[in-house]
């Protein structure tokens, strides 16, 4: 991932009020590189903080649905699928389609 996308999980939870103000947002960091041994002691402490910080913020969840239920209320009609997932031993994974009452 980008250092962009890293220095995002050093911020406060999304939808928090923004303690502070704007004033506050500007000390967040922009980027979070790992941190460079060869930087001086004070640089390299600053920026393992700042990394531990933003991957102790960082979750990957892995999602293996078996059902989806879908809705389609943008156009008249409205509409609605139920997929559920279904393993076969010659074909692997399929998905098979309901229609619902919406």
């Amino acid at each position: 991932m980008s250092a962009q996308m890293r220095a995002i999980w050093c911020r406060p939870a999304r939808g928090t009020p923004l303690k502070g103000g704007q004033e506050e947002a500007k000390k967040w960091p922009e980027r979070v590189d790992e941190p460079d041994p060869d930087a001086s002691r004070e640089k390299y402490e600053e920026a393992k903080r700042i990394w531990e910080m933003a991957l102790g913020n960082f979750a990957l969840m892995v999602i293996d649905p078996i059902e989806v239920d879908l809705v389609d209320l943008s156009s008249p009609p409205d509409k609605r699928s139920l997929f559920t997932k279904r393993i076969d031993s010659n074909e692997g994974v399929q998905w098979e389609e309901t229609e619902l009452v919406p």
